[in-house]
Parts: C-alpha cells; sequence; structure tokens
C-alpha cells in the first residue's frame, strides 16, 4: 500500500489527468442493447401469443438500453480511474519522470481485449432475457399464465449454480432461481436463457 504522502500526491496528479468524456459512449451502447432488448421482448411476447405492439416494444426497449449502457460507462470510468491511480502511485513511490508516466498511461489500456469481449457478452444476454422477461411479464398482465424456467447451455462449462437454476425446473415469475436472480445472466460470460413455461392453471 502507498504511504499517504505518494496517495496524496497521486490524487493531485490525477486531479489533472483528464479521462474524458465517457457518456459519449452511451449512445452506441445503448443501439446495440435496445435492438437485442426489443428483439427478446418481440420473442417473448409472441411465444405467450400476445399480440406485439411494435411502438411499445421499441420505446420499451431505447429506455432500458439507455439506462443500461449509462451504467455500464460508470463501470468502465471507474476501472479506467483505477487503472491510472494504481500507475501514478507506482510513478509517485519510484520517482518517475512526467514523461515516464506519460508513457506508461498512453501504453496501458483501460482493460484487457479479453475483459471487453466478457463484458459485451454478458450484457448482449443480459438485454435478451430482460426482453423476454418483459414480455413474459405483458403477457401475464393480460390473463395469460405465464411461469419461466431456466435453460443452461448444457455442456461442461455450466456452472454449478447455473445447473442449480436449471434443475429447479418451472417457477412463478415473480420469485427468484436458487442463486437469487430472476433470470440469466448469472455471472459474467453466463450463456443462460430464460424460458416461458405456459399453464392451463387460472
Amino acid at each position: 500500500m502507498p504511504d499517504d504522502a505518494a496517495s496524496r500526491r497521486a490524487e493531485r496528479l490525477l486531479a489533472d489527468i483528464s479521462l474524458g468524456d465517457w457518456s459519449v459512449l452511451i449512445r452506441p451502447v445503448a443501439d446495440e442493447l435496445d435492438d437485442v432488448y426489443a428483439s427478446g421482448l418481440t420473442e417473448g411476447l409472441r411465444l405467450t401469443d400476445v399480440g406485439v405492439n411494435v411502438e411499445q416494444v421499441n420505446e420499451r426497449a431505447v429506455a432500458w438500453a439507455k439506462e443500461h449502457a449509462a451504467s455500464l460507462v460508470t463501470m468502465v470510468e471507474d476501472n479506467t480511474k483505477d487503472k491510472l491511480t494504481a500507475t501514478v502511485v507506482m510513478a509517485e513511490e519510484e520517482g518517475w519522470s512526467a514523461a515516464r508516466l506519460a508513457e506508461e498511461i498512453a501504453k496501458s489500456p483501460a482493460f484487457s481485449i479479453d475483459r471487453a469481449k466478457m463484458i459485451a457478452r454478458t450484457e448482449i444476454v443480459a438485454a435478451n432475457n430482460a426482453g423476454n422477461m418483459d414480455g413474459y411479464r405483458e403477457a401475464k398482465s393480460q390473463g395469460v399464465h405465464v411461469m419461466k424456467e431456466w435453460l443452461t447451455a448444457g455442456d461442461d462449462l455450466v456452472s454449478e449454480g447455473c445447473q442449480e437454476n436449471e434443475d429447479a425446473g418451472p417457477i412463478e415469475m415473480d420469485e427468484d432461481f436458487p442463486s437469487g436472480d430472476d433470470a440469466p445472466p448469472a455471472h459474467p460470460a453466463c450463456r443462460c436463457s430464460v424460458s416461458p413455461v405456459l399453464s392451463d392453471e387460472e
């Protein structure tokens, strides 16, 4: 851990480093997520045999995606700050020149390509399943008795928690699966999906 003096100097230096306006990322991220969400919501309504209101689907998709994309951008910014803080503290402790510090910052990405891919995959799964869930809820509000079940990829990579969720079978829409989640993803890089189970019960 850095001493207090190094930490204070690092904070002062960080205050002078522009991290850019990450809000510009919200729109392109939201555009991708709202397409996936809308597709999931439309499919969820079709599976439960309820008419699809395209305008309503689009409005809900855009609202959900903008909110979710904004949370992703915040996460990226926090991650960048953490990495910058660690680099600046190291510079202070080791007495780097300003040129050396700038060099290190320039060659350090905010996060690795693998981590970026994992985030993207996880958020696509989240968007699709969120759309599905809203489709099922809409169907339920129109009198269709719809339950939900967790479906895994069915291979050796399935986590123990996701397998327990699938093994639980169909549950009511307002219940959580054993993992405490109401729908996938249950963890980063989760590949699971949520599916409707229609019942004749009133």
